[in-house]
């Protein structure tokens, strides 16, 4: 992993797990060193939870801690699955083209983080974060590798850096 221009935190499951696979497997430590030396860092979904302060996903857990806020579950017991647009809030280079275009979701926790944080939202009953940045940290709620050619295409642009 060392030898890795980007890490990517990938993840399908519930919060708490997560953090306790990471930690069976000695990763915790590894990712937040990683993130701390400005190295790229791109988590998907449950990966992108996990990256936050704290989850409540199985009962109150710490997460990496490198995203600030928690994650806590959307409102009115809601499951996000299917395809959602964005919705551009901070304009990046890299975003300006993912404008209303739509990608495929399925959760139902959410991050609640800074609003200057959050790059782009998605409208589910309420304004989900969809998309985070801080600094070489990059939280994406959706499932790129799923979204198509749109989702291959960020991702890919994520990957070699274009942030």
């Amino acid at each position: 992993l060392k030898k890795c221009d980007t890490l990517v935190l990938p993840g399908v499951g519930s919060f708490s797990v997560a953090m306790k696979g990471l930690e069976n497997f000695g990763l915790i430590e590894f990712i937040k060193n990683w993130a701390h030396e400005d190295k790229r860092l791109i988590g998907i979904c449950l990966g992108m939870q996990v990256l936050a302060t704290s989850g409540t996903e199985g009962g109150f857990c710490n997460g990496l801690g490198l995203l600030p806020g928690e994650v806590v579950k959307i409102s009115d017991n809601n499951v996000h699955i299917g395809w959602n647009s964005l919705h551009v809030t901070n304009n990046t280079n890299l975003l300006g083209d993912y404008k209303g275009v739509d990608f495929y979701f399925n959760h139902s926790y959410k991050i609640q983080t800074k609003k200057n944080l959050v790059s782009a939202t998605v409208k589910f009953g309420e304004d989900i974060p969809a998309i985070v940045f801080n600094r070489n940290v990059v939280g994406l709620q959706f499932h790129p590798e799923k979204s198509q050619k749109n989702g291959l295409t960020l991702l890919s642009k994520l990957i070699k850096g274009a942030v």
